[in-house]
């Protein structure tokens, strides 16, 4: 048999073995993608927590340093309240 028609199918197994190449390659695509993806998440929930904390921080530090200044203005004006009246009305604990 020599001559004749090339069969219908000719080259179709070419073709579908380079288009599940190229499917391969998309789905190593992807899951770099995927991983990439999950990475820059991970990253970013540390971060969240790490602005959470420093807030909760910033919070009791100045919290704190105010109610200390608080008190400290409070004794100061009993005080100097104190130190303006005669001795006689001051009290004296012995």
């Amino acid at each position: 048999m020599s001559g004749g028609v090339a069969p219908i199918g000719s080259g179709s197994l070419v073709r579908a073995q380079e288009l599940r190449a190229a499917e391969e390659r998309v789905e190593r695509e992807e899951a770099k993608g995927r991983v990439t993806r999950e990475a820059w998440g991970a990253r970013m929930h540390d971060r969240e927590i790490k602005e959470r904390e420093l807030r909760l921080l910033q919070e009791q530090v100045g919290s704190s340093n105010a109610t200390r200044v608080r008190r400290c203005s409070i004794l100061v004006s009993i005080f100097l309240c104190l130190k303006g009246l005669p001795p006689r009305f001051r009290s004296t604990r012995k």
